[in-house]
C-alpha cells in the first residue's frame, strides 16, 4: 500500500484489533469539550460516495474509532497534524476498502462459516470495547459496525489468497532458478597493512587514501597471515585465531553463493568444504583470509529464494491492486458530501473514548 504502516494495520487489521481489545471491555468515556455536536442520527448523515455507494457518517466514525484507537496517542500529545492524519488515513481505508471488496466480490469470493465466526468475534469485541452509551452518541449501531467488519474480512481474504497464489508460483520459479546454486557462509578475516588511527580505523592521508605500511612490517604481517592458516587448517579455532593476531575489527561474517563473487575469492573457495580455509589473498588494506563456515547450505538458499519471491510478490500484487483501484474513479474533493466530515472535531472523540487501564 501506498499509506502507512498504521493505515495498513486499518486495512487488514481487524484481526490484530480484535486481539488487542479483547480484555478492554467497559472503557470510561466523557464528554465532548463542548457537547454541541449531535451524531445519534449519523446513520443518515451521508459523509461521502465511493463509485456508486454511499457512505454514511456512522460507518465513518467505526474506521475514526478504529484509526485513533491503533494511534494511541493520548488527548494531551494530541495535535493537529493528528487530526489531520486521521482524517486523511479514515478517508483514503474507506474508499479502497470499498473498491476491492467489490472487486472481491465479482471474483466470487465469499466469508466462510470460520470467516463469519471471526467477523461475529471482532464487531462484538469493538462494541464491548468502546461500550454502548459512546457509540450511541455518535450514532453507531450494530449493524454498521458488523458491516464494516464483514468488508473488511472479506478484503483482507480475498488479498490474503491473491497473494498466496502469487507466491507460490514466484517461489516455485525461484526454487528451479536456484537449485543448482552454492550457498555458503563465510567468515572474512583481514590481516590490515595499512596505518590505522585511534579508533583502530584505516588512517587517511590529505588526499583521503589509505597510508601503507612499511615493507618490512608488511612482510611480519603477511607471515601472521600465513601462520593463522596454518594453524586453522591444524584445528585451531578460526574465532580464536582472530582474537589471537588482533583483527577481530576487521573480521566478519557474511553469506552468499558461488558465482556472486569476484573473480579470485570465487576461484580461492572452488572445491572448499565445511571448515576449511582459502589461502591468502593481498588486497588494498591489507592480506584476506577466507574460512568456510559452511559450504553448502540449503536452509539459506530457501531463506534467500523466499526473500526474493516475498519481495517479488509483494511488487507484482501492487500493481496488480493499483490496477484495481483504478477501475473506480475518485475525486478527492467532489466525492466528499459538502462539509460533512470537515466539520468533524477528531480530538472531540479522542477525549470522549480516552481510557484508563
Amino acid at each position: 500500500m501506498k499509506k502507512t504502516k498504521l493505515y495498513k494495520r486499518l486495512l487488514t487489521g481487524a484481526m490484530l484489533f480484535a486481539m488487542t481489545v479483547f480484555s478492554l471491555a467497559g472503557c470510561k468515556t466523557t464528554d465532548s469539550s463542548d457537547g454541541a455536536v449531535n451524531y445519534e442520527n449519523s446513520s443518515e448523515t451521508k459523509a461521502l460516495v465511493v463509485g456508486d455507494r454511499d457512505v454514511f457518517l456512522d460507518e465513518v466514525f467505526v474506521y475514526t474509532f478504529q484509526n485513533i484507537y491503533l494511534r494511541g496517542t493520548p488527548s494531551t500529545d494530541w495535535t493537529e497534524n493528528h487530526s489531520i492524519s486521521v482524517k486523511q488515513e479514515v478517508i483514503s481505508s474507506i474508499r479502497e476498502t470499498k473498491i476491492l471488496h467489490k472487486v472481491a466480490v465479482d471474483n466470487g469470493y465469499t466469508l466462510d462459516e470460520s470467516d463469519y465466526e471471526t467477523v461475529d468475534l471482532t464487531s462484538s469485541n469493538y462494541e464491548a470495547t468502546f461500550g454502548e452509551e459512546l457509540l450511541k452518541k455518535y450514532g453507531i449501531t450494530h449493524e454498521t459496525i458488523y458491516m464494516v467488519f464483514e468488508e473488511q474480512a472479506l478484503v483482507s481474504k480475498f488479498e490474503t489468497e491473491i497473494k498466496n497464489d502469487m507466491g507460490r508460483k514466484i517461489t516455485a520459479d525461484l526454487t528451479e532458478q536456484y537449485k543448482d546454486f552454492q550457498f555458503n557462509t563465510l567468515y572474512y578475516m583481514m590481516f590490515p597493512t595499512v596505518e590505522k588511527d585511534e579508533n583502530d580505523e584505516p588512517k587517511l592521508d590529505e588526499n583521503g587514501n589509505v597510508i601503507p605500511l612499511p615493507e618490512a612490517d608488511k612482510l611480519a604481517i603477511k607471515e601472521q597471515a600465513e601462520a593463522a592458516v596454518e594453524e586453522i587448517r591444524g584445528g585451531a579455532d578460526y574465532l580464536e585465531v582472530a582474537e589471537k593476531y588482533g583483527i577481530t575489527s576487521y573480521c566478519s561474517e557474511t553469506s552468499g553463493y558461488m558465482g556472486s563473487y569476484s573473480d579470485e575469492i570465487n576461484t580461492a573457495l572452488k572445491d572448499l568444504g565445511d571448515g576449511d580455509c582459502t589461502d591468502i589473498m593481498e588486497g588494498e588494506l591489507g592480506y584476506t583470509v577466507i574460512y568456510v563456515i559452511t559450504a553448502d547450505d540449503e536452509s539459506l538458499k530457501t531463506n534467500y529464494v523466499n526473500m526474493l519471491a516475498g519481495e517479488a510478490t509483494d511488487g507484482e500484487y501492487e500493481i496488480l491492486r493499483n490496477n484495481w483501484l483504478a477501475t473506480v474513479e475518485i475525486d478527492a474533493k467532489g466525492d466528499m458530501e459538502g462539509t460533512v466530515w470537515d466539520d468533524v472535531v477528531i480530538l472531540d472523540i479522542v477525549k470522549d473514548f480516552e481510557v484508563e487501564y
